[in-house]
């Protein structure tokens, strides 16, 4: 009997190095297909899983399995381990600019403890993805100490708003090549420290080929809107990971580095599992001329999303030096 349970143990985890295997190296080709896309944001849980799978493997003296299993975790620990060896720049010489990124979900989320939660981080400038017009009703508070503000409320899951003590300059609510899309809100935000272009867009789940290719066409179009004289803070739900193939093509083209590098991946979605099981799709990148001293997470709110919270400074210029 024991030899029975034995054997079929053995088989259970050929099998789960088997399908491990095969999900973790199909999403390496999401550029392809929407769901083999959806397989790519799971690199930690992979590495995880295949580093377990190689210590069973050792046990039974599977040299050439666990030596193929741990090329496999390695592999994928090379998508999300940069984020933690990074060095964080120092903490600023100045007081630094809190930023808050909150996806209420308008569904589940709770308006007094997303109200508490601004009360207790005291953010400069806050980010509201999912605010419907009942949404944007229970916030009205919020006016008092935000008096600078854009609302984009809807009824659909996609609506924006943003709430500043700063005034905002050239704000608008606009969409990229399609009315289909979900907007996207962008304002130069003045800060004491100085103006930066504030950037947040929530694009579509990639569930399905239109809505993948709806947030793919999103995510490509947003560097179009960076400006070169200002810098620049893209911040939202942005629906895929930080390793995922449209996400890094949509960083490269707009020369953004991730507020993670330093801070690690910090996943945030969706809450109601334990944090070993979610995946980063909260994001916050920026350009040249804007530190990133702090991200964290901040606390539940009732929504299926974690806040992110961002202290920043922004570089001021050197003066060029004139020839004597």
């Amino acid at each position: 009997m024991r030899q029975l349970l034995y054997l079929r143990l053995c088989r259970l985890l050929e099998l789960a190095a088997l399908l491990l295997s095969l999900a973790s190296l199909l999403g390496y080709l999401g550029r392809f297909h929407w769901f083999l896309d959806l397989s790519s944001h799971f690199r930690v849980q992979y590495s995880i899983g295949f580093t377990a799978l190689c210590h069973c493997f050792l046990l039974r003296r599977k040299w050439k399995s666990s030596a193929a299993l741990f090329a496999l975790a390695l592999l994928n620990a090379g998508a999300f381990l940069p984020y933690y060896v990074s060095q964080p720049p120092a903490a600023a010489s100045e007081p630094s600019l809190r930023i808050m990124l909150s996806n209420v979900n308008s569904d589940t989320g709770d308006p007094q403890q997303v109200l508490a939660e601004v009360a207790l981080q005291q953010p400069d400038v806050l980010i509201i993805q999912e605010v419907n017009r009942y949404w944007i009703r229970e916030l009205s508070s919020l006016e008092e100490t935000y008096p600078y503000l854009i609302k984009g409320p809807r009824e659909d899951n996609f609506g924006l708003a943003v709430f500043s003590r700063f005034p905002l300059a050239e704000g608008r609510s606009l969409n990229l090549g399609s009315v289909i899309r979900p907007p996207v809100i962008q304002a130069n935000v003045l800060s004491p420290q100085g103006p930066f272009n504030l950037v947040t867009a929530h694009p579509k789940p990639p569930i399905g080929g239109k809505r993948a290719r709806s947030r793919n066409e999103q995510l490509e179009e947003l560097p179009s809107l960076f400006p070169e004289d200002l810098p620049v803070l893209l911040i939202g739900d942005l629906n895929c990971s930080s390793w995922n193939v449209h996400f890094r093509r949509m960083q490269r083209a707009g020369g953004l580095r991730n507020s993670q590098e330093g801070f690690g991946t910090q996943p945030s979605w969706p809450v109601q599992l334990p944090s070993l099981f979610r995946i980063p799709i909260d994001h916050a990148l920026y350009s040249e001329g804007i530190l990133v001293h702090d991200r964290r997470l901040g606390n539940p709110c009732g929504s299926d999303h974690l806040p992110v919270l961002l202290e920043i400074s922004l570089q001021r210029a050197v003066p060029a030096v004139s020839d004597v």
